[in-house]
C-alpha cells in the first residue's frame, strides 16, 4: 500500500473495510474519500466500482430478486482470477443447528490466466508477441453437484415439479437473440421483460448467435417465435421468424407490433370448430362414495342420461370424486365415451393425489375447443349473480351454434358456484400441477374452487375438464392472478397446426345454378384474413394483412396488388428472365376495381396501412378472375381482424340477344353489348359499378344494375356464413388508432390532462371544445368564401388555405395541449361540413351553378395542321388537348397470353393515351411521360367509352392522346369529349359522337344508415373540389342513342338503387345537352382527307417474284422503308399491303417496287417449248441449270434426265458447263419453281421442232 501512495491514514480506512460486508451502496459511500484523491489506488477503485454496478444493473434488469452482498475482503485462487468474484450461497439445512451457509457456486473473472496461456503459445509459435494486441476476458464458475444432490428433497421441495414443467420442450413461447457482433444484452432484457409482462414464455440467448444457430436452438426447445435484435434498429425494424409448416416465416416490426403481433398470433390462431349441439340434458343427483368406503350421501345437480356420462370414484388412497361428462345431443360411440372417461381418470389422478382424502371432488367434462373455454374463462365474473347472468347472454352471442349448449354449461357452473360458495381456478394441467402443492402448503381458512384444463387426443379434437374441490382450511387463491396464468396456457396452444387443421367452405348458388365457393382455414393462416374462391375451374386465393398501428395521415391507406400468374394458366412468361415481372395495365386495372369495391366500407377512423394481395391459383380460360378477387377479398376481410363494414358481392352481368346473363363466360362476353360489374352489399346497396357497352339502351342498363344487385345478394349471405362459422373478432379499432408515430413519451406526460380527455372520444372524433372553437373562429369565413362565385379554383383554394392558417394559429394558443394534427383536423372537418351544408340547404354551388346546370363549354378541332387529327376541349377550368396518329396495323397494342386468357383482348387497334402533368393543377412533380395508376384508370375509361364507336375493320391503328393542360375536375369526361372531336377531325368514320359527364352527391346521414338517407342532392358537372368534398363521383359516356360507359366510385358505406338511378338519368340528360354544344364544331367526321391522311394500298406480287422483291435478307424491303416510311404487310401468298405516310410516299414506294421487279425481268418462257440449258450445278438428285442469264437457277431432277433410271447424273456422263436441251413445262403452283424435262426430248421428234438458244441472244 505505500507503493500506492497512500497516507497512514487510507491504510487504517482500507483495513477497515476488509472486514465489512454489505451493499453496493454501502461499500461506495465507504470508499468516496479515496475516490476524490488522484493516483492509481483511485483509479482502480473507480474502475471496479463501475463494473461491480453494471454487473448489478444486469442482474436487477434480468429481474432476479436475490439478494447481493459485497465483500472486499473475499479472496480465493488468486492465481486464476484477476477481476471480480462472487459466491452462491444458501442454506441447504442438511444439519440441525447449523450456522453457516453453504456454497453451491463459485467464480469470477480470469482474464490474466488466458494472457498467460496465450502468452506462451505465441513464444512457442514465432517466439515473439510483439504486435499482438488481443485483450481476452473470460468468466468461469464451478458448481457443487455434490451439495445440491445432498440437499435435494422431493418430499419438501414441491418446487422441482414447477423446474421440470418450465425446462420441458414447448415451455418457451418466445426466444430473443441478437446477431452480429454487439451482443445487446440489456435490449434482449428489456424485450424478453416486455413479453413477460404480457403473459407471454419468453427466454433469451446470452451470447451473438449466428441465424442458423439460433433458428436450430429455437426448434430444440420448442419456441415458436425467434426474435431477432440487431444495433440501430431496437425500436423500428425488428424480425420476427414465426415457425409454421416445417419453416420460418419472418416479419419486420416495430416494437410496439412485436408484442401486438406474437399476443394476437398466440391468442386469436383458432377458430371454432366441431359439431352443431343443439342442447344439453340434466337431471338430478347421484350418490358419491368417499374414500372407497362407504360414506354419506351427497345430493348433487349431476346425474347421469343418455348424454351426459358419470363416474364415481372409489380409489384407495385418494379423495371422493364424482365425474359427470356433458356431451352434446347426438349419440356418441361407446368407445368414444370410453375414451373420455380414461382421459379425465389419468390427468386428473396426480392432482387428486395432492389432495387430502377428506376433501369432495367434482370433476365436470366438456365437449368444446379451447376458444370456448378461453371466452368463459375471462368473460364469467364468480362474484356477482346479476354480473354473472349478463355475461352468460355476452357468451352466447360470442358462439350462437353452441347456444344450448353454452346455456347448460353455464346453469352447471352457477349452481355449483352459488349453491356451494366456491370461487374459481381456471388453467391447464400443467398449471394445476404447479397450483395445487403451492395452496396445500397454506395454513388458512377458505376453498380451493374449480379448475379448468383441456386434454389433447390423436383421435378427439379436444376434451376439457372442469374439476371442483371444496376443502376446508384454504382460502380462496387470486382470482386475477390465475386467470392471466391459465388464459396464457390456453390461448398459447390456439395457434393451429397442420394436425389440427379446420377449413370452413360455403357454396353460393346464382340464380341460373352456377356456383361460387367461397373457403378459409387452409392456406396463407398467417395472414390477419385469407379466403379461397373458385368458380369453374378458376380459383383465386386473396389475403389480407392489416398493421396494428395508425399512420397519422388523413386517409385509409389501402394497397391492393392483383397479379396474374402464368403458372397458373399452365403458361411461362416469354419475357427474357421467364418470370413475373412488373404489373401489366390489365393488373393495375384490376387492382383499382379491387380498391374501389373495398375501400368505402372501411371505418372512417381506420387508418391502419392494409394490403390485399389477389394471388391466381388456376385459371381455366373460361372464367375471368377479377369478379372472383373481388368476391374473395371481401371473405379475407370478413374473416380477418381488420374493422370493415361489410361483407361485398360482385357479379358481371352481359346482355345477349337482348337477355341478361350473370356471370358470362368468356366466350360468351364476345358475343355480349354489356360488360357490367356491380358490386354491392347488404340491403340492395350499391357500392361500385364499372360498365362498358355498344351503346346499350338507358333502360336495359338499368334492368341489368337490378339484376346485378339481386345477384349479389346471395354472395353476401354465403360469406356472412363464413364469417360467423371461421370468422374472428375484430381488433380493438380505439386501440388502434390510439398508436400514432411520432408521439413520444415526453409530449405524452406534457399532454397528459388532455389526453384523458381524448381517449373518452371515439377515433377520428373531435373534442367538443375545439370543434366549438374551430366553428366560432372559421364558420362565417368559410361561408363567405364558398358564397363568393367570382373565386375560380386558385383563388378560392388560396382563401381557405389563408383562413386555415389563422384559425389553427389561434387554436394552437387557445389549446396549447392538444396535438397540431387535431387542431389541423378540426378545421379540415369545418370546412367539409360547411360546404356540404350550403350546398343541402341553400341548393347552390361554390361557383353559382344550380344542381344541374353544366360549365361554360368550347371546343376547337383541327389546331395543328401536321397532325392527322387534333381538337381542344375546354369545360370551366378543365381544359384537354387531344391528337390523333395512325399507323399501320402491325402497330396494334398486343397483350401478353396471361391477360388474354384472362378475358383480355388479343390486340388492340385502338388505344387512348391520358397524361395528367402537374402544371395542370399549379403544382410540381415528375414530368417526362411517367404515368401511375390514377393515369392509367383514366386512359382505360375514356378508351373503353369511345372504343365502341370505332370501325372494327378500319385499316389504321390509331393512337389517341388526351393531355390535361388544366384541371378542375372531370379530366376524364374532358377526355372523351375531346377524344371524339378528335377523331372526327382525323375523318375517323365513328357511328356517332361522343361525351361524358360526372354527377356528384352530398347526402345526409346518422349513424352510418345510408339505406335511410334524410337528404341527399345530386351535382352535374362536378368540379373538383365537389368530388373532394362530396359523397360520389359518377362517371357516365355515350352516345345519344344509348351508354357506352359508367364508372361510380363512392365514399359512403353503400347507395339505394334510387338513387343510382335518379344518377343515370341525371347523367344522360348532360351527356345529350354536351353532344348538342359539340355539334355546333363539327357535326360528322371529315369526308375529305387532308393531304398529311396516310394510305393503304394493296399490290400484286407473284410468289415466284417474292424473293426479288423482298432482296438478299430482305434488303429490298429495309430499303423501302427508311427511304420512304412506306410499311409493307403480308396479305395473302401473292398480295402485300402498303402503308404510305401520305400520298407522295406511296407513288415514290411504288417507283422503287417497279425498280426492284424490272431491273430483273425475266424473258417470256413458252409452254411445250424446247431451250438450250447450262449446267451450272451437279447435285445427287439432279443437276442445276439456268435458260437465260442471271437467271435463278432451276433443278431438273434425276427422273426427268433420261428414259433410263438414274440414281446420280454422272451415269448420263453429264459434267457442269455442258449445254443440253430441255422442254418448258411452266411453273410448279406450290413453289413456283419451274418444271423441266430432258427425257421427253428422247423420243423421236419432228424435223420442224424448233430448239430456242436464250443464251445466244446474250
Amino acid at each position: 500500500m505505500c507503493s500506492l501512495g497512500l497516507s497512514d491514514h487510507f491504510v487504517t480506512m482500507l483495513l477497515q473495510l476488509m472486514d465489512v460486508e454489505g451493499s453496493f451502496s454501502k461499500i461506495s459511500s465507504m470508499l468516496k474519500g479515496i475516490m476524490k484523491r488522484k493516483g492509481e489506488a483511485a483509479s482502480c477503485i473507480k474502475e471496479a466500482l463501475h463494473e461491480l454496478e453494471i454487473l448489478i444493473s444486469n442482474i436487477e434488469t434480468f429481474g432476479m430478486k436475490c439478494n447481493i452482498t459485497v465483500i472486499p475482503a473475499m479472496t480465493f485462487c488468486s492465481n486464476i482470477y484477476s477481476g471480480l468474484l462472487f459466491q452462491v450461497v444458501c442454506d441447504l439445512k442438511r444439519r440441525k443447528n447449523k450456522m453457516t451457509m453453504d456454497t453451491i457456486a463459485a467464480g469470477g473473472r480470469y482474464d490474466g490466466l488466458i494472457k498467460n496461456f496465450r502468452t506462451s503459445m505465441y513464444l512457442e509459435q514465432d517466439g515473439t508477441i510483439e504486435g499482438r494486441d488481443d485483450a481476452p476476458c473470460g468468466v468461469g464458475i464451478s458448481i457443487s453437484l455434490d451439495k445440491l444432490i445432498a440437499g435435494y428433497d422431493p418430499e419438501e421441495d414441491e418446487e422441482n415439479n414447477l423446474g421440470r414443467e418450465w425446462t420441458q420442450k414447448g415451455s418457451v413461447d418466445v426466444l430473443v437473440c441478437a446477431l452480429g457482433h454487439y451482443p445487446m444484452i440489456k435490449e434482449k432484457i428489456d424485450m424478453m421483460k416486455e413479453l413477460l409482462a404480457h403473459g407471454i414464455h419468453a427466454s433469451i440467448l446470452d451470447a451473438s448467435q449466428t441465424l442458423e444457430s439460433a433458428e436450430e436452438f429455437c426448434k430444440g426447445i420448442g419456441a415458436i417465435f425467434l426474435v431477432i435484435l440487431k444495433e440501430g434498429e431496437y425500436y423500428n425494424n425488428i424480425r420476427v421468424r414465426l415457425w409454421e409448416h416445417g419453416r420460418f416465416n419472418e416479419k419486420k416490426l416495430s416494437k410496439p407490433e412485436v408484442i401486438e403481433f406474437i399476443s394476437r398470433t398466440l391468442y386469436d390462431g383458432c377458430n371454432e370448430q366441431g359439431p352443431i349441439p343443439t342442447g344439453i340434458m340434466r337431471s338430478d343427483s347421484v350418490s358419491v362414495k368417499q374414500g372407497g368406503l362407504l360414506g354419506s350421501e351427497i345430493n348433487c345437480p349431476l346425474a347421469p342420461n343418455p348424454h351426459n356420462h358419470h363416474i364415481q370414484g372409489a380409489s384407495s388412497g385418494l379423495p371422493a370424486y364424482n365425474i359427470l361428462i356433458l356431451m352434446q345431443e347426438r349419440e356418441k360411440p361407446s368407445h368414444l365415451k370410453r375414451k373420455y372417461e380414461n382421459q379425465v381418470m389419468s390427468r386428473i389422478t396426480d392432482i387428486l393425489s395432492k389432495l387430502g382424502r377428506q376433501q369432495i371432488v367434482e370433476v365436470l367434462g366438456i365437449e368444446a375447443n379451447s376458444v370456448v373455454i378461453n371466452n368463459l374463462a375471462s368473460s364469467l365474473p364468480l362474484h356477482d349473480k346479476e354480473e354473472f347472468s349478463k355475461s352468460v347472454v355476452e357468451v352466447i352471442e360470442k358462439h350462437p351454434r353452441l347456444k344450448k349448449y353454452l346455456k347448460g354449461i353455464c346453469d352447471e357452473i352457477f349452481e355449483l358456484t352459488y349453491e356451494k360458495n366456491t370461487s374459481w381456478l381456471f388453467g391447464t394441467l400443467p398449471n394445476i400441477r404447479r397450483q395445487v402443492p403451492e395452496v396445500l402448503k397454506k395454513k388458512v381458512s377458505g376453498h380451493l374452487s374449480h379448475v379448468v384444463a383441456r386434454i389433447r387426443s390423436a383421435t378427439v379434437d379436444s376434451t376439457t375438464i372442469i374439476l371442483n374441490s371444496t376443502m376446508m382450511g384454504l382460502r380462496p387463491l387470486g382470482v386475477t392472478k390465475l386467470l392471466n396464468i391459465a388464459q396464457n396456457a390456453i390461448r398459447r396452444r390456439q395457434f393451429i397446426s397442420s394436425s389440427t387443421l379446420t377449413t370452413h367452405e360455403n357454396t353460393i348458388t346464382f340464380s341460373d345454378g352456377k356456383t361460387l365457393k367461397v373457403g378459409t382455414g387452409r392456406l396463407a393462416r398467417m395472414a390477419d384474413g385469407c379466403a379461397v374462391a373458385s368458380f369453374g375451374d378458376t380459383s383465386v386465393m386473396v389475403t389480407a394483412v392489416g398493421k396494428i398501428k395508425s399512420t397519422p395521415q388523413g386517409f385509409m391507406p389501402l394497397t391492393v396488388d392483383y397479379r396474374q400468374k402464368a403458372a397458373a394458366a399452365g403458361r411461362i412468361p416469354t419475357n427474357f428472365l421467364r418470370r413475373e415481372l412488373g404489373p401489366t395495365e390489365r393488373e393495375i386495372l384490376t387492382s383499382r376495381l379491387i380498391d374501389r369495391s373495398l375501400r368505402p366500407l372501411f371505418p372512417d377512423e381506420y387508418t391502419s396501412e392494409t394490403q390485399i394481395i389477389c394471388n391466381l391459383l388456376a385459371v381455366d380460360g373460361v372464367h375471368d378472375p377479377d369478379i372472383l378477387s373481388i368476391n374473395a377479398a371481401s371473405a379475407a376481410l370478413s374473416v380477418s381482424d381488420i374493422p370493415w363494414n361489410g361483407p361485398v358481392g360482385a357479379v358481371r352481368v352481359g346482355m345477349i340477344d337482348n337477355e341478361l346473363k350473370v356471370n358470362p363466360s368468356r366466350r360468351e362476353m364476345s358475343q355480349s353489348i354489356l360488360n357490367l360489374v356491380v358490386v354491392a352489399t347488404s340491403q340492395n346497396l350499391v357500392v361500385m359499378l364499372d360498365a362498358t357497352a355498344d351503346c346499350i339502351l338507358q333502360q336495359d342498363f338499368l334492368k341489368a344494375i337490378k339484376v346485378g344487385v339481386k345477384e349479389c345478394q346471395s354472395i353476401i349471405q354465403g360469406i356472412t356464413r363464413l364469417q360467423k362459422e371461421a370468422g374472428k373478432r375484430k381488433r380493438n379499432e380505439t386501440a388502434a388508432a390510439a398508436v400514432i408515430e411520432g408521439q413520444g413519451q415526453e409530449q405524452e406526460a406534457t399532454n397528459k390532462e388532455n389526453s384523458l380527455k381524448i381517449e373518452k372520444l371515439k377515433p377520428g372524433q373531435i373534442p367538443p371544445d375545439l370543434a366549438d372553437a374551430a366553428k366560432t373562429f372559421g364558420e362565417l369565413r368559410l361561408k363567405d368564401i364558398f358564397m363568393d362565385h367570382t373565386f375560380d379554383k386558385l383563388g378560392r383554394d388560396n382563401a381557405v388555405s389563408a383562413l386555415r392558417s389563422d384559425v389553427v394559429d389561434k387554436l394552437n394558443k387557445n389549446f396549447p395541449n392538444y396535438d397540431p394534427s387535431l387542431i389541423s383536423e378540426s378545421f379540415s372537418k369545418l370546412t367539409k361540413n360547411v360546404f356540404r351544408q350550403l350546398i343541402l340547404d341553400e341548393k347552390t354551388r361554390c361557383d353559382g351553378r344550380s344542381l344541374v346546370q353544366l360549365r361554360n363549354i368550347s371546343c376547337d378541332v383541327d389546331l395543328c395542321k401536321p397532325l392527322h387529327g387534333s381538337s381542344l376541349f375546354q369545360r370551366g377550368q378543365t381544359q384537354v388537348f387531344c391528337t390523333v396518329a395512325f399507323d399501320s396495323i402491325d402497330s396494334a397494342l398486343k397483350s401478353d397470353p396471361v391477360s388474354v386468357i384472362t378475358g383480355g383482348l388479343k390486340e388492340k387497334n385502338f388505344f387512348l393515351h391520358y397524361e395528367f402533368p402537374p402544371y395542370a393543377t399549379n403544382e410540381t412533380g415528375r414530368g417526362g411521360g411517367q404515368y401511375g395508376r390514377r393515369e392509367m384508370g383514366h386512359g382505360a375509361l375514356a378508351e373503353r367509352a369511345l372504343r365502341p364507336v370505332i370501325p372494327k375493320d378500319y385499316p389504321f391503328t390509331i393512337r389517341l392522346t388526351s393531355e390535361v393542360l388544366e384541371s378542375n375536375g372531370s379530366s376524364s369526361m374532358a377526355s372523351i369529349c375531346g377524344g371524339s372531336l378528335a377523331l372526327m377531325d382525323a375523318g375517323v368514320p365513328i357511328s356517332a359522337p361522343a361525351a361524358g359527364v360526372a354527377i356528384g352527391l352530398v347526402t345526409k346521414f346518422e349513424g352510418g344508415d345510408t339505406k335511410h338517407l334524410e337528404d341527399y342532392v345530386l351535382l352535374t358537372d362536378i368540379l373538383g373540389i365537389e368530388d373532394y368534398m362530396g359523397d360520389m363521383d359518377f362517371k357516365l359516356a355515350g352516345t345519344r342513342k344509348g351508354i357506352t360507359a359508367l364508372q361510380a366510385d363512392l365514399k359512403i358505406p353503400g347507395l339505394p338503387l334510387k338513387v343510382v338511378m335518379e344518377a343515370v338519368l341525371q347523367g344522360t340528360d348532360a351527356k345529350n345537352e354536351i353532344l348538342e354544344i359539340m355539334k355546333q364544331t363539327i357535326a360528322a367526321p371529315r369526308t375529305i382527307k387532308k393531304d398529311n391522311m396516310p394510305l393503304v394500298e394493296q399490290i400484286e406480287v407473284p410468289t415466284h417474284k417474292r424473293a426479288k422483291f423482298i432482296g438478299s435478307g430482305g434488303r429490298n424491303v429495309k430499303k423501302l422503308t427508311s427511304e420512304t416510311g412506306v410499311q409493307v404487310t403480308e396479305v395473302d401468298d401473292i398480295h402485300l399491303n402498303l402503308f404510305a405516310p401520305n400520298q407522295t410516299a406511296l407513288e415514290e414506294a411504288k417507283e422503287m417496287i417497279n425498280e426492284f421487279l424490272t431491273e430483273q425481268r425475266e424473258p417470256q418462257l413458252d409452254f411445250g417449248a424446247i431451250y438450250t440449258a447450262k449446267i451450272v450445278e451437279i447435285r445427287d438428285i439432279g443437276v442445276m441449270v439456268t435458260l437465260y442469264p442471271n437467271m435463278q437457277p432451276a433443278l431438273l431432277h434425276n427422273s426427268q434426265l433420261d428414259q433410263r433410271k438414274i440414281l446420280h447424273p454422272s451415269a448420263v456422263g453429264l459434267e457442269v458447263g455442258q449445254e443440253i436441251n430441255v422442254k418448258y413445262f411452266g411453273r410448279d403452283p406450290v413453289s413456283g419453281g419451274m418444271r423441266l424435262s430432258r427425257k421427253v426430248l428422247q423420243v423421236p421428234q419432228m424435223d420442224s421442232t424448233v430448239v430456242r438458244d436464250l443464251n445466244a441472244s446474250r
